[in-house]
């Protein structure tokens, strides 16, 4: 459902309270379009724990 520039995803039971507050349906390819493939700025971890783990002041757990 779109209400100007926003769109998002409504399950059944919202649909008749979004549609009161002024939302409308949009297509489907207008919402993949902009919300599901959208892409996503990716954030690098820091890497603190990868220069102690050399410097041996933090020791890796198993899982990794």
């Amino acid at each position: 459902m779109k209400k100007g520039s926003e769109i998002v995803r409504v399950a059944k039971d919202q649909i008749e309270e979004h549609l009161k507050s002024g939302y409308f349906y949009c297509s489907k390819s207008e919402w993949k379009q902009k919300v599901r493939d959208k892409k996503v700025e990716k954030i690098e971890k820091p890497k603190e724990n990868e220069e102690k783990i050399k410097s041996g002041k933090l020791k890796r757990s198993r899982n990794s």
